[in-house]
């Protein structure tokens, strides 16, 4: 492994109205490594990375690729660099095949300026053969597997020729068989000599793969560390400045009244969007209780069907959201401020974030479910 960093981010520091997003921010990433960089929410992860690809071209300080200093002017500047980054929130168009999604903006032509398409589909064959993900190129994405999307996101990436790899919160949507695939194809892009940046704050995933990890918090780097010479406890306590003993304080809370029932709910798929049905639901939610919902992702969203509006509070049948909110029932997103006394949080929840989301919220009852 060469000795020189590809990449070196220099004093690193972005603005925004009423917001210092980033501040005076400093670390390497050397060739060839999996760096993993963690921090809470909020902490500046996205900024940094939306810098490295190009979106935001005006910051402070500097970044030095691959021996050079980078000025990006857009995300596809990036690309021509050799930088790619696969978002939480996949870029694929479902109606187009999996080797028009990989080659999107940049298809082959014949010599008379048509779509090469048999090329296309032959160089997206070898991509994906690459990957060990036996689909065919012509199959539209909106047939694939959560997992299989995640990996034609990596193909195109690879057809860029990228030589830093971002892999933001790749995980979040995957089941565990999908994640060790995810895996064995990062492995291989590491042997292959990709260098990759890999963020995250599940500390079972940065502890497997990763060979570095950096910290993150209020906008500024904590500090870069070998993953050999850390730990979790460590970790935490350099994302939130505490230890980890001080983060769930056991507190008694008063159970009241039933706030919420739902009994034997079914529901048919919605034959605009498609999804899967649901059958024979229920559960209930006391005043000052705190219920977890948990399940695998799926495309339609299936725990989130259940709680977006289609349940009874206090013998009131919201048909949709707007009347949920109106009737005390809401799925609240991140950052948004509770409106009624009973909130559903659709966010995944783990044992390093459980507590900083339920910060976020005083009383009233939470049902969170982790998709």
């Amino acid at each position: 492994m060469d000795d020189a960093p590809i990449l070196d981010i220099r004093q690193v520091g972005e603005r925004f109205p009423g917001v210092r997003a980033l501040h005076d921010v400093s670390f390497v990433v050397a060739r060839g490594e999996i760096h993993a960089l963690v921090g809470e929410n909020g902490a500046g992860k996205s900024t940094l990375m939306t810098i490295l690809s190009g979106v935001y071209p005006d910051y402070d300080g500097q970044v030095v690729f691959d021996g050079a200093p980078l000025a990006l002017s857009s995300p596809r500047d990036a690309q021509r660099r050799g930088i790619a980054i696969i978002y939480q929130e996949l870029n694929l168009i479902p109606e187009l095949t999996v080797a028009e999604n990989i080659f999107l903006g940049r298809e082959p032509r014949t010599a008379t300026g048509l779509l090469d398409a048999e090329r296309m589909n032959r160089d997206a064959s070898a991509l994906l053969a690459r990957l060990n993900l036996a689909i065919p190129p012509d199959r539209p994405v909106k047939w694939l597997r959560v997992g299989e999307l995640q990996l034609v996101e990596v193909a195109r990436a690879l057809s860029l020729d990228a030589r830093l790899l971002i892999l933001d919160e790749p995980t979040s949507a995957l089941s565990q068989m999908e994640i060790d695939r995810l895996f064995a194809v990062v492995a291989g892009l590491k042997a292959d000599g990709v260098t990759m940046i890999y963020i995250s704050n599940k500390f079972d995933e940065v502890f497997r793969i990763a060979d570095r990890v950096t910290v993150l918090r209020d906008g500024e780097c904590v500090g870069s560390l070998p993953i050999a010479e850390t730990d979790a406890a460590t970790l935490i306590r350099m994302m939130v400045g505490r230890s980890l003993s001080d983060l769930y304080p056991k507190e008694d809370a008063e159970v009241g009244d039933e706030a919420l029932r739902v009994e034997h709910l079914h529901l048919l798929p919605d034959e605009r969007h498609g999804g899967r049905d649901l059958q024979d639901i229920s559960f209930t939610l006391r005043r000052g209780e705190i219920v977890g919902v948990d399940g695998l992702p799926t495309p339609d969203g299936g725990i989130r069907s259940v709680l977006d509006g289609r349940i009874n509070v206090t013998h009131v049948y919201p048909t949709g959201g707007v009347q949920a909110i109106d009737t005390a029932v809401g799925i609240l997103e991140k950052g948004e401020v509770p409106p009624k006394e009973i909130i559903l949080k659709s966010e995944e929840v783990t044992k390093d974030n459980a507590q900083q989301i339920l910060d976020q919220f005083t009383g009233g009852a939470a049902a969170t479910p982790s998709s």
